[in-house]
């Protein structure tokens, strides 16, 4: 069906266009419904490729501090450095000028106002996981040269910020029940991720999963 060809052509996209091998593991991960085999996999990927580019796109550099995309507000660049050292205490590297955007974009949305030191860490690295993700779908898009991605999903979990309490959680899974946004998979998400980046995303995955991913399974 031209909807599985899609989701399996979005997964090759936004994971670093990997092998055909690893998009079968990653349809699985995401529980696609009819997913297709291993040739019929390589079969989209072929032929996507040849739509668009055979050669990959160049790797997005690392931002560099105080350059040309660096921000300019000292709320902006006290928000980046603050979300820049909770990747590296969690195995980031570094961010590229598309992410740290994300990054800008989501402050207020992850705000540390009132939080104590650890907390504000912690904080900081559910920031960068979301940065992260829309950072993926955005430039998933662009290589399939779709437009505006799809992010109805990460949208609805940005309105209801399950992570922050339990009526919160238990609000976005009654809009989700009730038809009113689209769910997102968290534990399926989280794999994926850790697929992907197995080294650079070294993140405390534990604090993760017990807050979100496993109020899922309910």
């Amino acid at each position: 069906p031209e909807k599985v060809v899609r989701q399996i052509e979005t997964l090759w996209a936004e994971n670093g266009r990997p092998t055909a091998e690893k998009v079968e593991t990653l349809a699985e991960l995401k529980n696609i419904e009819g997913r297709p085999g291993l040739r019929k996999i390589q079969q989209i990927i072929r032929r996507k490729k040849q739509q668009i580019s055979s050669d990959p796109p160049p790797p997005e550099p690392p931002i560099q501090p105080w350059g040309t995309d660096w921000p300019e507000s000292p709320e902006d660049i006290e928000c980046l450095l603050r979300v820049m050292l909770s990747g590296r205490l969690n195995g980031v590297k570094y961010l590229t000028a598309r992410q740290s955007r994300w990054v800008l974009r989501l402050r207020e949305i992850f705000s540390v106002a009132g939080l104590s030191a650890d907390a504000v860490l912690e904080r900081g690295s559910y920031h960068l996981i979301w940065a992260l993700l829309y950072s993926r779908r955005e430039q998933g898009a662009s290589i399939l040269k779709q437009g505006t991605p799809y992010t109805d999903d990460l949208d609805a979990v940005m309105m209801f910020r399950p992570w922050e309490s339990e009526g919160r959680w238990e609000a976005y899974q009654e809009a989700i029940k009730a038809g009113i946004v689209p769910s997102w998979h968290f534990k399926a998400e989280l794999d994926v991720m850790k697929l992907i980046e197995p080294e650079s995303f070294d993140y405390k995955w534990e604090l993760w999963e017990q807050m979100i991913a496993d109020r899922s399974e309910d």
